[in-house]
């Protein structure tokens, strides 16, 4: 979300015979540098048998700021 509107949906989808899932997801997202700002959500869909949240899962969000 790019202050408070949907800006990129990442669609990513694992394998479900893999125990140790490492998905990502990437996109540039062009901000003013005073009053733009960036969230990020995951969600489950559902019948989902794994969680996002469990065990030693590592989870982060991670922004790069990219200038000419």
């Amino acid at each position: 979300y790019k202050n408070g509107t949907e800006y990129a949906f990442l669609d990513i989808s694992d394998d479900p015979s893999d125990k140790n899932p490492n998905l990502q997801g990437t996109t540039t997202v062009s901000l003013n540098g005073s009053t733009d700002y960036i969230e990020a959500y995951a969600f489950m869909r559902a019948g989902a048998t794994r969680r996002i949240d469990s065990g030693t899962t590592n989870n982060w969000f991670e922004a790069t700021w990219l200038r000419s």
